[in-house]
């Protein structure tokens, strides 16, 4: 059963999950079809070689030759195979109740995590392109942040457009809950919490 108190490093212990996601399912179909393409391409090249040329490969150095390449030939497209589904599988997307985090598995031994707090983001795009991408439900979501003009890529997502509406429902919820935060505060005649203060500056920049 899945852990939702513990999906990913570095997830606090109050904080809920509401989106986990990796890329869409295309992304590594797209990769695993090329390689059984290539390897059919080379067994059918080796029935030609064996068929055309008139070398015996039912024995000796041929023989041992053919199954050697073959060998090699299958095993470098396992190897492929298993480092881009490590790449797919590991990579995930996650909305929280307080963050965005991605983590890209760069290579078997290399892992990025990106983290952006929800009252930094200014901006949320989603984008579905091609037929491939209509019909199949992904696309990529351009997310903006307080402070850069650089738009920030989350490519192949699921149902891009219905995790923009998420993120833009969730900044809302954290925007009213900082708000009333804040006035709960200074009814209290209490000093608002810096983390507060600086949530809703992020949300409201023109705020003086």
């Amino acid at each position: 059963m899945l852990d939702r108190n513990n999906l990913y490093p570095g997830q606090r212990s109050d904080e809920k999950i509401l989106v986990f996601t990796r890329r869409h399912w295309i992304q590594f179909f797209t990769s695993m079809l090329a390689v059984l393409t290539l390897v059919a391409a080379y067994i059918a090249a080796a029935i030609v070689i064996v068929r055309v040329t008139p070398l015996d490969f039912t024995d000796g150095i041929p023989r041992l030759v053919l199954i050697t390449v073959t060998g090699i030939v299958l095993l470098l497209a396992w190897l492929f195979l298993y480092v881009k589904f490590i790449d797919y599988y590991l990579d995930v997307w996650i909305l929280s109740n307080e963050r965005i985090v991605q983590i890209k598995q760069r290579s078997l031994f290399n892992r990025q995590i990106t983290e952006l707090d929800l009252s930094t983001v200014q901006d949320v795009q989603s984008k579905v392109k091609g037929i491939f991408g209509t019909f199949l439900g992904y696309g990529t979501i351009f997310v903006q942040t307080a402070g850069t003009t650089e738009l920030l890529e989350f490519r192949y997502m699921p149902d891009p457009y219905l995790v923009e509406k998420k993120i833009i429902d969730r900044q809302t919820a954290l925007e009213e809950r900082t708000k009333k935060e804040i006035s709960g505060a200074i009814s209290r005649g209490e000093q608002p919490s810096d983390r507060a203060v600086e949530r809703l500056g992020n949300q409201l920049p023109d705020i003086d």
